[in-house]
């Protein structure tokens, strides 16, 4: 039996929003399976140490300043990455969810762009990405949400192959990537769709190591090859804007789509279910 104040009057009972928020409770689990493309351009190249292997012996050269700024400023860099991937969520507490993530890409980043001369990188074999993902929605009116995540993302090839018409023989190729981003929205309920858009920020840290081999002769006409390593660092920052649709179907399931403007251009298609 419910409870009076000395008024005679009883107390308003609150009643929280049937969807607030996702209607998942502390302790319950999440499973997101998501398609994602990505095209991040004008990346800048920020250091580079070429190694030379020869008869001779080894030496290494650094890229100064001058060499950094001439190559921003003659050449252009970019990306396309294709990543199918999974993330295994947790309900941490009440509107917030801590996710792992994990997902198969195919990755192609360009650099040395321009009219005469562009160097493919592509992963011949699939290429593994992995990281951690918090989320966190709150109700602020009756129909009215903000939403925020943030997340890392390590990647790296297992194996790829370059195109590169220089004309000399690459012998290995590898590529790490390395990303942090942030944003935050604001989302409306309209019946069980639920559009949304707000702000984000990233940045990305991209090294690719290249080696290539040159075949020459010794002047007693035998056979030798010299080898030169490259190893370069490039990181792209970039403050985006994003927009998207997420349809409930129900309290265990929903669908979604969303995509970021104007750099990179980021599209992504899932589906989520609360376990």
């Amino acid at each position: 039996e419910a409870q009076t104040t000395l008024s005679g009057q009883r107390p308003e009972t609150k009643i929280a929003h049937p969807d607030y928020p996702r209607n998942i409770k502390k302790g319950s689990f999440f499973l997101t399976t998501y398609y994602q493309y990505t095209h991040f351009q004008k990346l800048k190249l920020v250091g580079q140490t070429n190694t030379y292997k020869q008869s001779e012996g080894e030496n290494a050269y650094d890229f100064t300043s001058a060499d950094i700024s001439e190559y921003n400023s003659n050449y252009k860099t970019d990306y396309i990455n294709s990543l199918m991937g999974v993330r295994i969520g947790y309900q941490a507490m009440k509107g917030l969810g801590v996710n792992a993530f994990f997902g198969v890409s195919h990755f192609d980043f360009r650099s040395w762009i321009s009219t005469e001369n562009t160097q493919n990188v592509s992963t011949k074999y699939p290429a593994f990405t992995y990281g951690v993902w918090i989320d966190y929605e709150k109700c602020v009116l009756k129909n009215l949400f903000v939403t925020g995540s943030s997340s890392i993302t390590y990647f790296t090839t297992a194996s790829v192959i370059t195109d590169n018409n220089s004309g000399e023989e690459v012998i290995e190729s590898k590529l790490n990537d390395i990303a942090w981003d942030v944003n935050a929205a604001l989302s409306c309920k309209l019946w069980k769709f639920y559009p949304y858009a707000g702000i984000g920020f990233t940045q990305q840290y991209i090294r690719p190591l290249n080696t290539e081999r040159i075949e020459t002769t010794d002047e007693n006409g035998n056979v030798l090859y010299n080898t030169t390593t490259f190893d370069s660092y490039f990181r792209g920052d970039a403050l985006y804007g994003f927009a998207g649709l997420e349809f409930r179907i129900g309290s265990y399931l929903s669908v979604y789509g969303r995509s970021t403007f104007v750099n990179p251009l980021k599209l992504t298609a899932g589906l989520r279910v609360n376990i």
